[in-house]
């Protein structure tokens, strides 16, 4: 979740390193937030035809392989498709995990559970930060490698299957 904005910081400089002009990063961010627009609307389609395991896992790992194909792509435009897509990609699994939230933490609770994983969420970003932020000054690509293997990791970890999003709303 949090490399999103990592990555709004990184690839700017990525495309100065690439030789990418000025007037791409506003149509990339444009381009992106349109993507993210498509995949937050239908990510429920997801579900629908692959079922939740291949949903999850598609929506968790697919940034983390954008991240790593971005540090070792030096293509110019390839470099602003794979922005565009992880940009979009990152947006995806938001429905997905807000509705899982929705189902199975009770409505007099989930606001103080959704504030406690935001400030779980904000003290992990503030320690990554300067780990990142280390790695790209030592080199971009670094940065990129390391946000796609935690994220890939991450998404061989999580283990949301039919079971846990089946059932009614607690309420």
């Amino acid at each position: 979740t949090p490399f999103i904005n990592y990555l709004l910081y990184l690839y700017p400089p990525r495309f100065v390193q690439l030789g990418i002009g000025g007037i791409w990063l506003g149509i990339t961010l444009s381009l992106g937030s349109l993507a993210g627009f498509f995949t937050s609307k239908y990510a429920h389609l997801g579900e629908k035809y692959l079922g939740v395991r291949k949903t999850v896992l598609i929506a968790t790992i697919t940034p983390g392989l954008l991240y790593l194909a971005l540090s070792f792509i030096t293509n110019s435009v390839a470099t602003i498709i794979l922005v565009v897509t992880a940009i979009g990609a990152m947006q995806l699994r938001k429905p997905i995990f807000l509705d899982y939230v929705n189902r199975h933490v009770a409505s007099d609770i989930r606001a103080t559970s959704l504030s406690i994983v935001s400030m779980i969420t904000g003290l992990y970003v503030a320690g990554m930060g300067v780990l990142i932020g280390v790695l790209a000054d030592y080199n971009i690509s670094y940065a990129f490698v390391f946000m796609g293997s935690l994220i890939i990791l991450g998404a061989l970890f999580i283990r949301i299957d039919k079971t846990h999003t089946q059932g009614t709303q607690v309420d």
